[in-house]
């Protein structure tokens, strides 16, 4: 899974693959092997396979659902979390999805993996603003957690995405730290400009969504160019 992260797809693709044409071949279902199949999944998603990407999410529904005494066991609660990215592609609601992320975060931490559970937050937060959600003062106060949380356990590249969005929330309320123009994430969470050296292919992805998404907000036609 950790070769997704840099980039090494077609690798990973084939270590999971292998690992579940041998589950077939000798009919062994293992509680590892839900993770495989959602690193397939998430190869065939991001390079816009989608329906071998769907496919891949009722099988790992049903591998799943061949453990419910381990479901609090780590390697469980990954290929959970994955199941859940997969549902989102297919049927499931953001604004559904994004506190049941956010729950996975929780557990995550319960368990010390701060990988899994700030990673998890991080799509909780993109399925919370993508999803509409309301703009309350609490995820405010829950981005400056995370932030905390990422910088007690040195995650400094999801440090940034974290801050990213703080910044996205700014601009979108216009509350006190916001962009001085609206469309760019330039203002006391963010300095994009500053910043961008130190951010991952992830990160970079999180500031063009979010200022497209703030270029249709306020009818900036420069930005959406």
């Amino acid at each position: 899974v950790t070769a997704i992260f840099a980039n090494q797809d077609y690798l990973i693709a084939i270590m999971a693959h292998r690992q579940v044409v041998a589950a077939m071949k000798y009919k062994v279902v293992t509680k590892e092997l839900p993770v495989a199949i959602c690193v397939l999944q998430h190869v065939m998603a991001k390079y816009q396979k989608w329906k071998a990407s769907y496919g891949y999410t009722t099988v790992v529904a049903a591998v799943l659902d061949r453990f419910p005494e381990h479901h609090n066991e780590s390697i469980v609660l990954q290929g959970s979390l994955g199941l859940l990215r997969g549902n989102l592609y297919a049927q499931l609601r953001y604004r559904e999805a994004a506190e049941q992320y956010f729950e996975f975060n929780r557990k995550f931490m319960s368990k010390g993996q701060s990988f899994w559970g700030l990673s998890g937050a991080v799509s909780g937060l993109s399925a919370f603003f993508i999803g509409s959600s309301p703009l309350t003062t609490l995820i405010e106060s829950k981005i400056l957690l995370l932030e905390e949380m990422a910088t007690t356990f040195g995650q400094e590249k999801l440090l940034h995405v974290y801050r990213i969005h703080r910044q996205f929330l700014y601009n979108l309320t216009g509350a006190k730290g916001a962009a001085t123009s609206e469309a760019t994430l330039d203002g006391d969470a963010f300095r994009e400009e500053e910043s961008v050296e130190f951010c991952d292919v992830d990160a970079l992805s999180d500031i063009y969504y979010l200022r497209l998404m703030l270029a249709v907000y306020y009818d900036d036609s420069a930005t959406m160019q």
